[in-house]
């Protein structure tokens, strides 16, 4: 008993450390090794207690309110029941009993409204969308499900709706509502992720940015990296989150809705992200499982009655070896003895997978165990960062074989927000690949995946309860891949089934594989054909692969001869989804047609019910100039089409009339072939690559199939069965397309004659013609205006130090180490934390305060800091790193000083006799975004802004010499203006703006004033007028292309243009308004007052270890046309720039809405000065620094 209580005791990991500490000062060496290994004991013991039970206690968090700073109102100690032990997994698990009836899961997945489904789900981020309150948030969500999507993972950002402490905006571009009914009326599935952790590819986890200055709230409970500690008052601050997000999305969750009612749209709700993580392989207890409870307890508390998710990377189930069995044991036993509480879940534990960085296939099999507790298997990320179309079509064919039917992507329509939401994290990767181009048409991404998308859309009915029938020979045959009855042979190749779980087991286990394969129903077998994940990196991984795929009718698929052989081929970077065993019954209704193995996919089926036609059904399959493959069915059937063919096999008595298979082949020539069976039809549909490409569909509510699909091209979007055309393509030509299913059309489409038809044999085909002169879009530039920045309008506030904040009589006691110079407060502190804050230093200099022949400028600051000295331009230097601990290390702490050295002196002005001349400094500081505050990494407050700056080269205080002169003086006399270098700041405060997140950062971003009209810039002789010049053409697609060349002079400081774009005809779509942009600048973009991207136009070099002073090894920033490396650079692979035609070309994007036809442009943009004409930092020789030039920059921009 006196145990236990010492163990309970908060003391208890005090008391342990003093006796250790106790014992190692004894002489005895013994007693040395036995207090390091009690005290070990004793921490591990401690963490585990803390792990499981943190301490945190239940409150009325109804009644807590919030002050206008965000502080948490009550001030008395929390008391009431501990978490561990009024918050249980069966606490808040989800009512099964009580919606049985609307919704459901088991270890196959999520039965809605009695129906099992597949969810294949993408992020939607809708506050990343421009304009999407109205019609694009529609369209979008049309086009990705067109692609085969039928769920979206909606990311709800605290940060884009509260800007300031109690202020919640949920109006027009902010609509959450308005956005859930939108899914509801276009029929997809919402995972609605609530947070208040997002995701470590937004800022700051997606928390306020008014939260990050109060360092009263640790963040994630972090606090330091690598070690929690729990925050009441933060989980007080998530659930007042909770009490403004989840009262908007309780209403749309499926659990309220009746059996017949489809306008709900949620069934699952996900809390926080990524938590559950323990450190390393050995999985030792880092995260609190107190965190998860408070969340928990807060969605059951508003109301949220579908399953609760979470989304983790490693789980106590994953971990493996012998520390994480200690820790396991050791776990155990305290709870045996009452010591912690019970372990905590959700209703289902969602995992991340990363493409291309994992073994797929392993780590699947590692999660599978956690469907014996009845629960699937839910992959809540595939994280696309840095996957390529290859291993995301791998990665989605393995996540299947595995038995997932719940799984989501990343984001797959482009962003309208380029690099403005994104944390710093995300420049070190490359651009998240989306499915979807800036047009919404596929990228090369979507072209690769969307078709294996469309085959599991296509059985998802077979797919919703499927058991693994997986029987390995090729432990003795390495190239063999084996089903119950399917036998697949290729080097290279993988093949996995999986059996519809339709029958019961007893069922199923006294068949035969005979029975199975000719006679047994709803036992079909759906395969997943890919490459060996070890095959990934060969060189031969782009090459086509080939395979058998033989059947065995017989227990034993080792020494069996096979009765059926099939060819196939795996084309290259691409996966496969083949049926067998499949009944064409379940949809005409008619005895049964049986396709006994395929090694051909079928993309899209479509049930045919039209006057004159026997039952029927149409597959879309690919053309074997695409694909080659077979496919047999049971019994006799007949062919017809070009170059088609079948050969039938009989049994042993060779009698033709007993056909037992037909294997029919297509040819080369093949695009249509007639199967004809006794009683039914099935119509196979073969498509080109460039068909392929096109392909889109609306499928069935029932998940049986596609009631709605078109080929040919690319630019119409389903509506239910309404086809709208969309924008035009590139070519500029008149488009055709082929419709399979009942429809109408918004009258844009032209149907094309008979004689016209591609396929006029078949009437329940329709091909369109969509008219070139339909397509006009052309926009055209109007009413240029520019303007300069002018620093002497901003409202610049004193930036005291470490040294103003305290009494002058102290300051001489301070510590030599201390740093006199650092500033008091960040950019995050004063919540100017979107994109730039700019920096004025003053000094007044008269040669007698001279101490050094040249003058030096010390700068350190995050990220990218651009100097002018009197209105001369001296280039800059980035401080960005990918290494962990270094300066301005995009992921966790950044502790390491990285001051960079400028020789100012050809700059300054320095007077004579009495005589002192001002001199002004302006620092412009960019921030790319604050950290993520990723699992265990506490880096959302790492500085952003200027830390400090130091003169050196002259000594206010004249007759002592102090390198920090701008400081203080010895004589501790009171300081004037005269006696130091202030320095001032200003910068946007993202309290004052309706999304924190759309600004530059400058505060005359919004200036009505100073603007000029460009007129004609050959005669102009105005710095502005020669700033713009304007030229329009026709492009090879017969658009209107604007080409604007902008002449950027890095003296004139943050240039501006403002103009009008009007398009020629309004039309019933949005549609995209396109930026090429060139140059070696930095350059953002607004469209109708939205920062929608920002351009950098450079490459950048990483941050070198630094020493003092004359020892500091500087680097220089500059420019680079070419992007290529020069000898003895170390580049950085971080911020690079995308590409349509060149390698400095940027492309962003916004909707343009189809409900006006004009909207406003406004470019910002500055440079730096070339190597050749500016110092930049200063080289550790101290050489001289050649003068600032007159040159500009020359900077292109297309917008159509």
């Amino acid at each position: 008993m006196g145990s236990t209580i010492i163990l309970r005791s908060k003391l208890f990991a005090g008391i342990v450390g003093l006796i250790g500490v106790f014992l190692t000062f004894s002489f005895h060496p013994l007693l040395s090794i036995f207090s390091i290994i009690i005290t070990a004991i004793g921490f591990v013991i401690w963490r585990i207690r803390y792990h499981f039970d943190s301490g945190l206690r239940l409150t009325s968090l109804n009644d807590v309110k919030l002050t206008s700073t965000g502080e948490v109102a009550f001030i008395e100690e929390i008391s009431g029941e501990k978490f561990s032990q009024a918050v249980t997994t069966e606490s808040v698990a989800f009512a099964r009993k009580k919606y049985v009836n609307r919704l459901e899961f088991d270890r196959f997945g999520l039965t809605v409204n009695g129906k099992p489904v597949v969810l294949i789900s993408t992020d939607f981020d809708y506050w990343n969308i421009i304009n999407g309150h109205l019609g694009t948030w529609r369209q979008a969500l049309l086009r990705i499900k067109a692609c085969g999507v039928n769920t979206v993972r909606l990311r709800f950002h605290w940060g884009f709706h509260s800007a300031s402490p109690n202020q919640y905006n949920f109006d027009e571009d902010h609509d959450v509502k308005k956005l859930l009914e939108i899914c509801s009326e276009v029929g997809m599935y919402v995972i609605a992720a609530v947070g208040p952790y997002i995701g470590e590819d937004v800022q700051a986890g997606g928390y306020p940015q008014w939260l990050i200055p109060n360092k009263s709230y640790r963040l994630r409970h972090m606090w330091h990296s690598g070690w929690k500690r729990i925050s009441p008052e933060f989980a007080i601050m998530n659930y007042d989150w909770y009490s403004q997000i989840l009262p908007i999305i309780q209403p749309f969750q499926v659990t309220n809705s009746l059996k017949t009612d489809h306008q709900k749209c949620v069934v699952l709700v996900q809390v926080e992200n990524q938590l559950y993580s323990r450190m390393g392989k050995d999985g030792f207890p880092m995260h609190l499982r107190d965190e998860m409870r408070a969340l928990a307890y807060g969605a059951r508390d508003f109301s949220i009655t579908v399953p609760l998710v979470a989304n983790n990377l490693k789980t106590s189930e994953l971990v493996a070896g012998n520390l994480a069995r200690a820790y396991k044991y050791v776990e155990d036993k305290l709870r045996k003895w009452k010591l912690i509480s019970d372990d905590f879940f959700v209703d289902i534990e969602g995992h991340t997978l990363f493409p291309g960085t994992l073994n797929t296939d392993t780590v699947l099999q590692d999660l599978y165990p956690l469907r014996a507790n009845n629960t699937p298997l839910l992959i809540n990320e595939i994280d696309q960062m840095s996957a390529t179309p290859y291993n995301l079509s791998f990665e989605l064919a393995s996540v299947m074989a595995a038995g997932s039917t719940i799984f989501s992507m990343s984001q797959l329509v482009p962003t309208s927000f380029h690099d403005i939401f994104s944390s710093v994290y995300v420049h070190e990767l490359s651009p998240k690949s989306s499915f979807l181009d800036d047009g919404l048409m596929y990228s090369e991404q979507g072209l690769k995946t969307h078709l294996l998308l469309y085959s599991i859309r296509s059985v998802a009915h077979i797919l919703a309860k499927t058991d693994s029938v997986h029987e390995r020979p090729w432990i003795y045959k390495p190239k063999i891949r084996a089903a119950r009855g399917i036998v697949v042979q290729g080097q290279g190749i993988r093949a996995d089934y999986r059996r519809s779980a339709l029958d019961s087991s007893e069922d199923v286990k006294g068949l035969t594989v005979e029975q199975e394969a000719i006679h047994g129903e709803g036992l079909t077998l759906v395969g997943f054909v890919r490459p060996e994940s070890s095959t990934l990196s060969s060189p031969d991984h782009s090459e086509t692969k080939k395979f058998n795929l033989s059947v065995i009718l017989d227990d034993d698929p080792i020494n069996a001869e096979p009765v059926v052989t099939l060819e196939g081929s795996l084309p290259a970077d691409s996966a496969l989804v083949l049926l067998s065993n499949y009944d064409i019954t379940a949809n005409t209704g008619a005895a049964f047609t049986r396709l006994l193995a395929s090694t051909k996919p079928v993309y899209l089926r479509q049930k045919v019910v039209f006057e004159g036609y026997r039952p029927s059904e149409v597959w879309i399959v690919p053309a074997e100039s695409v694909q080659h493959g077979q496919m047999a069915f049971v019994g006799r059937v007949n062919v017809l089409g070009d170059d088609a063919s079948v050969e039938y096999l009989t049994d042993d008595d060779g009698d033709q009339d007993d056909v037992m298979f037909s294997i029919v082949e297509f040819g080369e020539k093949s695009n249509l072939v007639q199967i004809n069976s006794e009683t039914q039809c099935i119509y196979v549909i073969l498509v080109n690559e460039e068909e392929s490409n096109t392909l889109l569909a609306e499928f069935s509510q029932d998940g049986n199939g596609a009631q709605l699909i078109s080929w040919g091209s690319q630019n119409v979007i389903f509506d239910g069965d309404e086809i709208l055309a969309m924008q035009d393509s590139d070519d500029g030509k008149d488009q055709s397309i082929i419709v399979l299913g009942q429809h109408k059309s918004n009258g844009i489409l032209v149907k094309n004659d008979t004689k016209d038809q591609k396929y006029p044999a078949l009437a329940f085909l329709t091909q369109y013609t969509i008219p070139k002169a339909q397509k006009s879009l052309d926009k055209k530039i109007e009413k240029i205006e520019s303007r300069i920045t002018d620093w002497d309008t901003y409202n610049w506030e004193l930036l005291p130090t470490y040294t103003d904040l305290e009494s002058m009589d102290d300051i001489n006691t301070l510590p030599s180490s201390r740093d006199l110079g650092q500033f008091a407060f960040l950019a995050q502190d004063l919540t100017f934390s979107c994109c730039h804050t700019v920096y004025r230093g003053t000094v007044h200099l008269n040669y007698r305060h001279l101490t050094d022949k040249k003058i030096r400028l010390e700068l350190n600051g995050r990220h990218r800091c651009t100097l002018f000295v009197n209105g001369k331009n001296m280039s800059g230097h980035t401080t960005l790193s990918d290494k962990l601990g270094q300066a301005g290390s995009y992921r966790g702490p950044d502790f390491r000083n990285d001051t960079r050295s400028y020789d100012v002196t050809p700059f300054m002005y320095v007077g004579q006799g009495n005589e002192s001349i001002r001199n002004e400094v302006i620092v412009l500081v960019e921030s790319f975004g604050l950290g993520s505050q990723a699992r265990l990494m506490n880096d959302a407050r790492t500085p952003r802004g200027l830390i400090n700056a130091y003169w050196h080269g002259f000594n206010l205080a004249t007759g002592h010499h102090h390198d920090d002169s701008e400081i203080h003086d010895e004589s501790n006399d009171p300081r004037t203006n005269e006696l130091k270098a202030p320095w001032e700041m200003v910068g946007v405060s993202t309290t004052s703006l309706s999304n924190p997140y759309s600004t530059s950062g400058l505060p005359d971003e919004c200036e009505t004033k100073g603007w000029k009209v460009v007129e004609d810039a050959d005669s102009g002789k105005d710095l502005l007028t020669k700033f713009v010049n304007l030229s329009q053409s026709k492009g090879p697609d017969n658009r209107l292309v604007n080409k604007i060349r902008l002449n950027v002079n890095p003296d004139f400081g943050v240039q501006w243009i403002r103009m009008d774009v009007n398009s020629s005809i309004q039309v019933d779509l949005d549609h995209p308004l396109l930026f090429s942009i060139k140059g070696n600048v930095t350059l953002y973009v607004w469209v109708d007052g939205h920062l929608i991207g920002r351009h950098h136009g450079f490459r950048l070099i990483k941050a070198s270890s630094s020493a003092k002073d004359d020892d500091k090894k500087d680097l220089k920033t500059k420019p680079n046309s070419d992007n290529k490396d020069s000898d003895g650079d170390e580049r950085c692979s971080l911020l690079k720039t995308s590409s349509r035609s060149g390698k400095d070309i940027k492309t962003t994007f916004a909707w343009y809405s189809s409900t006006d036809t004009k909207c406003s442009v406004k470019f910002m943009v500055y440079g730096w000065a070339s190597e050749t004409t500016t110092g930049g930092p200063a080289n550790s020789s101290g050489g001289d620094i050649p003068k600032g030039s007159s040159g500009t920059i020359p900077v292109e921009i297309e917008i159509k």
